[in-house]
């Protein structure tokens, strides 16, 4: 059975937070994955979901990674998003960027117009359930 949260993961989801948030392009930022599902163990990672009209510029998001350890910026294999291991705890972070409009028309396809997708029925919309969010700029 998974333990409380590694508090050091929160610290570093809730500081990373609060670096995106510092970016006027951000509009909010969640906590998704294991960590806030409550199902997070020693090899889980930090899964944050940066809203806004576009990502951050790549400047920003490598400034934020700080000492990471294997950053890889902009990868785009399944959405826009940064991978690295954090310097100072070891932990792996998951940075994806989407636009609101994106995940509202998701959740607008599976829960109004019950559109299914291969892969991908539902889970854009699990995903922002299970999500907490860490800063909201307007209330979005």
């Amino acid at each position: 059975m998974p333990g409380p949260p590694d508090p050091d993961a929160l610290g570093l989801a809730r500081r990373l937070a609060e670096g995106f948030a510092a970016l006027p392009v951000v509009e909010a930022v969640a906590l998704s994955g294991s960590l806030a599902s409550g199902g997070a163990d020693g090899a889980s990672d930090v899964d944050l979901y940066v809203y806004g009209a576009e990502p951050p510029p790549l400047a920003a998001r490598a400034a934020l990674a700080g000492d990471a350890l294997g950053l890889e910026l902009d990868n785009r294999h399944f959405e826009p998003g940064d991978e690295w291991i954090d310097g100072a705890t070891g932990l792996a972070v998951d940075v994806m960027y989407r636009t609101p409009a994106f995940i509202e028309g998701e959740l607008d396809r599976v829960l109004v117009r019950h559109e299914a997708r291969l892969g991908y029925t539902t889970c854009f919309w699990a995903n922002v359930r299970a999500s907490r969010p860490l800063f909201d700029r307007a209330g979005w």
